[in-house]
């Protein structure tokens, strides 16, 4: 279970059962409400809504979807399999997308050159069937993309009808489908300008529009068609209502983070969106958003290759398309790349111009997402860069042409190289999504590049479980076991044989039974690792004044845990809690800096869990120099 998977489930089943929309509107309607579909058929269980959860839920409904996996009676694994069965099929039709594009381009054995480095990719074998949006939003780019294109040559009602469809799912997939667009934009440029005709199929009656204005007039028509579907969908997978909540009472509901909270710093897109909710333009929950996304994608906690910062870096996608894609793929992108380039030097100017001409839709496709991408400050995760392998896997069935060389090694390169795919994959199985090429040293030390859900989204307790059960029996793991878990499933259920920690998330920490860091054996994914590592340096000074504070206390009301419950004036146990609470804070961000940079983890579990041994001596000097 990763984390985002238990917030889709949580969300994509409140919208069928109950039309209400207060949970994660900010991720895609569609996606959601496509993986959760055979759970809402199937009736499954679902949390009470008479609960301070879901009158104000906390980090988009996270605890919602908790319960609704582990605390009420479901089988977890069953409804992960299901959801994520759904997503399977979106994936193949991704894939179906490659095939098809890269067939009419390079013939039947491109198309299935592209298949087959977009089957084994260990980026589409990480998330393809995860019950997240990011595979529905890259299949709903490429058939929009494509669809938009094949209308700007033949206005026919198939045409159309795919167009609406596929916009308008783009538009609820993701809160960044604005960026069609401008790719339309590039692509009605390039066919206005090409000066081909237009024919229009309606009816039986079949016309050509010849002219460049005529066709531009025809091209802003279908903008605004374009529009009508985009704005259609999304009102229509919102129940037509502008409300997002049902049966919400002022004071009692509201969303995880209140909409003046939202709106608090988003520039001139303010008081865009406060007219937008005054006239009630789109549903509350589709503005509130795209309203958030844009408000949290400003600053973001960004890490990559030892660096932090709150508003990323440009190179950060580029670093992740260049270390998370197989090295046998770029491989196979260059020379696909070569191919293309020599054939282009060979053809006519007719020829090479008509070759461009065909690539308009593709490039737009992956020049305005990479302008997205490199101008983001949302550096998180590889996962957003998903909708530009499309074009990258269809432009590698150039290596069909090979077979067309006169030496008899370069014919076969192309099976080379994709049997080469294969082998890469099989090897990373099935730690894909911590996968790192071996360019940039492979995933061992892939915590000192990326983290997030670049490695770690919380995919590995299963297998932290099992590890930890393993290590019992052999006898390797004899003291306490504790672990640092980023994710939302449950340790419990997957029977990891150690204990939690640490509690400073509690929100009562009593002094009379503090908690220590004490010597042991300590798994702590590497997200968590690295962020906390980091704030240390930070946070330094003010430990220090702690530890002072807590001196002066001691002076007058020296704490032991031997005293009974009334020992203390109230405002002195009150003022130990907090000083308990943060000194275990403080402490446990000193041990990661110090885990982080003095030590080199044991084991790792599924390269995104890392294990040490702690002793006594290394706590002593570590947390108390």
């Amino acid at each position: 279970m990763t984390f985002d998977e238990v917030l889709h489930l949580a969300s994509g089943y409140a919208y069928w059962e109950f039309g209400d929309f207060r949970l994660q509107p900010t991720n895609g309607n569609f996606p959601q409400r496509w993986a959760t579909l055979p759970l809402w058929i199937a009736d499954v269980k679902y949390p009470t809504r008479d609960q301070e959860e879901w009158y104000q839920s906390g980090y988009l409904g996270l605890e919602i979807g908790r319960q609704m996996l582990y605390k009420i009676g479901n089988d977890p694994d069953l409804l992960l399999a299901a959801s994520r069965f759904m997503i399977s099929l979106l994936s193949a039709a991704l894939g179906l997308l490659i095939y098809d594009w890269s067939r009419r381009l390079f013939g039947k054995i491109g198309g299935l050159y592209s298949l087959a480095l977009y089957a084994v990719s260990p980026i589409f074998l990480a998330h393809g069937f995860l019950a997240t949006s990011d595979v529905a939003a890259a299949a709903c780019y490429l058939a929009a993309t494509g669809s938009l294109w094949s209308v700007l040559h033949q206005v026919s009602v198939g045409r159309l009808a795919a167009m609406f469809s596929s916009v308008g799912l783009l538009a609820v997939a993701k809160m960044s489908a604005p960026l069609l667009a401008p790719m339309a934009v590039l692509m009605v440029a390039a066919r206005v300008g090409y000066g081909r005709p237009w024919l229009i199929d309606l009816g039986g009656r079949r016309r050509l529009v010849r002219g460049r204005i005529a066709q531009t007039m025809l091209a802003a028509g279908l903008g605004a068609y374009v529009f009508v579907a985009a704005f259609f969908t999304i009102w229509a997978f919102h129940h037509f209502r502008y409300e997002a909540m049902v049966d919400a009472v002022a004071g009692r509901d509201d969303f995880s983070v209140s909409w003046p909270d939202v709106l608090d710093g988003i520039g001139r897109s303010q008081r865009v969106f406060e007219w937008c909710r005054e006239m009630r333009v789109l549903p509350e929950a589709y503005l509130y958003g795209l309203a958030h996304t844009i408000k949290f994608s400003q600053e973001r906690d960004a890490f990559l290759l030892g660096m932090y910062s709150m508003t990323g870096w440009w190179y950060f996608f580029p670093y992740c398309f260049l270390a998370k894609t197989a090295t046998f793929e770029w491989l196979a992108g260059l020379v696909s790349g070569a191919t293309l380039i020599y054939a282009a030097t060979k053809a006519s100017p007719r020829m090479s111009k008509r070759g461009l001409y065909y690539a308009v839709p593709l490039a737009a496709l992956w020049c305005v997402y990479w302008g997205a991408a490199v101008t983001s400050n949302l550096n998180i995760g590889n996962r957003h860069l998903l909708p530009i392998y499309g074009p990258w896997y269809i432009g590698c069935g150039a290596l069909a042409w090979l077979l067309y060389a006169r030496h008899a090694m370069v014919r076969r390169l192309g099976a080379v190289l994709v049997c080469a795919c294969f082998a890469d994959a099989a090897h990373a199985y099935p730690h894909y999504l911590a996968y790192f090429n071996a360019w940039v040293g492979g995933p061992d030390r892939g915590y000192r590049q990326m983290i997030d859900s670049s490695l770690d989204w919380g995919q590995d307790l299963k297998e932290l479980g099992q590890w930890s059960v393993e290590e019992r029996k052999a006898g390797r793991l004899r003291g306490r076991l504790f672990y640092d878990y980023f994710g939302l499933a449950d340790a419990g259920y997957h029977k990891v044989q150690g204990e939690e920690f640490p509690l400073f998330y509690a929100a009562e920490l009593d002094p009379k039974r503090p908690v220590s860091i004490a010597p042991g054996t300590y798994a702590v994914s590497a997200t968590y690792l690295v962020n906390k590592g980091h704030w240390i340096v930070q946070l330094e000074p003010y430990y220090q004044k702690l530890l002072k504070s807590i001196e002066i206390l001691s002076r007058t009301h020296p704490w032991t845990s031997q005293l009974p419950p009334d020992a203390y004036p109230p405002e002195i146990a009150e003022q130990w809690r907090i000083y308990l609470y943060q000194l275990l804070d403080y402490q446990t961000f000193r041990l990661y800096y110090h885990l982080l940079n003095d030590r080199t983890p044991r084991t790792t579990v599924g390269h995104s869990i890392l294990v040490y041994d702690v002793s006594q001596e290394e706590l002593d000097r570590w947390l108390l120099d």
